[in-house]
């Protein structure tokens, strides 16, 4: 914590966040501060936010949503540092800028709606990441194609059965649990009637159990990763997985 003392008048800056803060009055010890920021920046007064964070938190459909906005956080802080130490400062801008979007939704409330479809050509394992959350879609394809993979998405169950019914093979599905229509249960089902020995990983923000879903059998998931994930890790265990498919299968 950086310890700063101010007279009236008398202002903090932080120039790379456009953020101006001025003591505008100092009385009977309590300081008044005036804060100037950019639109997309929302201030709260601390007390508030404890409280907010002191509230139980009962829902488990609330316990998904906040674990998704932290991963998506997460996931898009991994994508901007690799782009920019790459060199890639108009990507990093372009994620910062999402990243900026997603937690202004998160602050209000808001679901992030849009759908995107997205398909890519390099070289390295072929993944199929199936998720109805188009932001956290974007930003692990985005993460996993820095890695070398190959990568398809699909907005919902329905969609992910339907690209592998037109021949799409991919190595490994990242799939998420908890989607409208056809939800990760019945998509891992469908997938497991359909195209047997083909790795599956579920992702979701709650544990295999509360899902219905079983770790390590034929008919479950192969391995399951919980939300906030680790996109280093996530891919490790990828590559580690399919190797052992492939020496198995030799």
């Amino acid at each position: 914590m950086l310890v700063l003392s101010r007279r009236v008048n008398e202002e903090i800056v932080f120039p790379n966040l456009n953020i101006r803060i001025k003591v505008v009055r100092n009385e009977c010890g309590r300081v008044s501060l005036g804060i100037d920021a950019p639109e997309f920046v929302d201030v709260a007064r601390a007390e508030r936010l404890t409280a907010i964070s002191e509230d139980p938190l009962e829902s488990a459909a609330l316990r998904h949503t906040i674990r998704n906005f932290v991963n998506h956080a997460q996931l898009a802080a991994e994508l901007y540092h690799r782009q920019m130490k790459r060199g890639d400062v108009d990507g990093a801008n372009t994620t910062f800028l999402r990243l900026l979007s997603q937690l202004r939704l998160a602050d209000s409330g808001s679901a992030s709606p849009g759908v995107e479809k997205k398909h890519t050509t390099f070289a390295g394992p072929k993944v199929l990441v199936v998720d109805d959350d188009a932001n956290e879609r974007q930003l692990m394809a985005g993460l996993l194609e820095m890695d070398g993979c190959n990568v398809e998405t699909a907005d919902d169950g329905k969609f992910a059965i339907e690209l592998l019914s037109r021949g799409a093979q991919p190595d490994i599905v990242l799939l998420d649990m908890q989607m409208p229509g056809l939800c990760g249960k019945e998509t891992l089902s469908a997938i497991r009637s359909g195209w047997e020995g083909l790795v599956v990983f579920g992702v979701s923000g709650s544990k295999p159990e509360e899902n219905g879903i079983v770790v390590g059998t034929p008919e479950g998931v192969d391995e399951w990763f919980e939300k906030p994930l680790n996109p280093t890790q996530l891919v490790r265990r990828m590559r580690q997985r399919l190797d052992g498919v492939r020496c198995v299968s030799a």
